[in-house]
């Protein structure tokens, strides 16, 4: 039982969120991954955008303890998909800095 409601949950907050991402302009987010980051990303028109994204990460061992910083910016171009309502392809550009702990 416990996982049915868990999977119903899971489909109504994603439907949910594509409703509420069909247009918008200012985004705040994780990104997934190694190191976990926090990004911003802001339309500057129609089809660009900027985002910025900082994560750190820390590895700790008996034998060794060390970890990274990490940030970077990104310009990226949406272009919609023909044939697919509301589903976009996007290329992006940009730079990242990682900085040892």
């Amino acid at each position: 039982m416990k996982k049915l409601v868990f999977t119903f949950a899971l489909i109504l907050c994603g439907v949910f969120a594509a409703q509420s991402q069909s247009d918008y302009k200012t985004a705040i987010g994780l990104r997934l991954g190694v190191p976990l980051s926090v990004s911003f990303k802001q339309f500057i028109s129609e089809p660009g955008a900027i985002e910025i994204f900082a994560g750190y990460r820390n590895y700790g061992g008996l034998v060794y303890n060390y970890g990274w910083f990490n940030a970077g910016a990104l310009y990226e171009y949406h272009k919609p998909i023909t044939g697919v309502e509301g589903l976009l392809v996007f290329w992006w550009g940009g730079s990242s800095l990682f900085l040892a702990l």
